[in-house]
Order: C-alpha cells, then structure tokens, then sequence
C-alpha cells in the first residue's frame, strides 16, 4: 500500500507538501435492545393466502395485543389494538386490499413478531 501525492501545478516545477491528513473511518455495530420474540407455536396468521380477511390466533402474555398491517412501501394499512387475557382469535379484515404481500406486525408486551401475508 502506497501513499501518493499529486500536485496540481502545471509547469512541473516541484513544491513541498507542509501538512499531510488521513481521515480514516471506523464503523461499529451497536447491539440494540432486543425484544423477546414469539414461538412458533404461539402464534399463527391463517389462512395465507388471503382475500384480505384473516385469522390472528396467539396465547398472550399481555393484556393488550397491537397489529399494525404495512403494505410493501411501508404505508399503514390498519392499526389495532385489543385487550388480551389468555388466548387470543381475532379476525383481521383489510378493507379494500388490493392484491399483493403485505407485512403484519404483532406486539404482546414485550413480545414482537413481524410475518408476510399474501392477499390474493
């Protein structure tokens, strides 16, 4: 690895280089907070494929349970919260979903899980 030095006179006559910096960067992760995450057999989104109706079935361990819906933009579809206690079966209905994969979003106190849906 070489350092190298080019002047921008144009006679070619020769100068002196007085100062000389390196700025060299440094990345470095930084571990977030992470959040306890769901067991597959706690929760389950069906049926998927959908026509924009769907079943949330999970076992809280909070008394209140948030489902944000986002389209592949990132847009907000639908926010809804309701009070848990136990077992949870809540149809979800995207009103006027048009055809595509959808991301749905599920909070239980500290528990959070994202899974994709398919609207047909």
């Amino acid at each position: 690895m070489g350092v190298y030095y080019k002047d921008g006179v144009v006679d070619g006559s020769n100068g002196i280089l007085n100062t000389f910096t390196i700025q060299l960067c440094h990345a470095e992760y930084v571990p977030v907070l992470a959040t306890e995450s769901f067991e597959s057999n706690d929760f389950v989104l069906y049926p998927n494929p959908n026509n924009g109706s769907f079943n949330l079935q999970l076992t809280a361990v909070s008394d209140e349970v948030s489902v944000n819906v986002y389209d592949m933009r990132g847009r907000l579809i639908l926010n809804k919260e309701f009070q848990a206690n136990g077992l949870v079966n809540e149809a979800i209905q995207l009103n006027n979903a048009q055809s595509g994969i959808y991301l749905v979003t599920i909070q239980d106190g500290g528990r959070k899980v994202t899974k994709k849906i398919v609207v047909e």
